[in-house]
C-alpha cells in the first residue's frame, strides 16, 4: 500500500491512475488561521479555544470501478473519505 501526503495535482493523478492507494491532506488554509489564533491568544495571555484548532484530516481513496456513486475528478476517479478531527 502506498499512501501520499497533501493532495496536489500529481497525488491526483497517481491516485486516479493506481499508483497511490490513498492521500491524506490537510487544509493549509486551516492550518495558517489556527496559528494566528493561538499565537494571538498566546500574546494575550489567554488558553485558546482547543475545539477550534482541532485540525481536519482528509483521506483519499481511488474508488472501485463498479460504485455508482462515482464523481469525476482529474482523469480518474476519487473518493473522499469524511473528515477526521484527532483528539489533540
Amino acid at each position: 500500500m502506498i499512501i501520499a501526503h497533501e493532495r496536489t495535482d500529481y497525488t491526483k493523478e497517481r491516485l486516479s491512475s493506481g499508483v497511490l492507494d490513498a492521500v491524506i491532506a490537510k487544509n493549509p488554509g486551516h492550518l495558517v488561521r489556527s496559528a494566528i489564533r493561538v499565537l494571538r491568544a498566546r500574546s494575550e495571555r489567554r488558553e485558546p479555544l482547543a475545539s477550534q484548532e482541532r485540525i481536519r484530516i482528509e483521506i483519499y481513496t481511488a474508488r472501485p470501478s463498479g460504485r455508482t456513486d462515482r464523481a469525476p475528478l482529474g482523469g480518474g476517479e476519487i473518493a473522499r473519505i469524511p473528515p477526521v478531527c484527532p483528539e489533540n
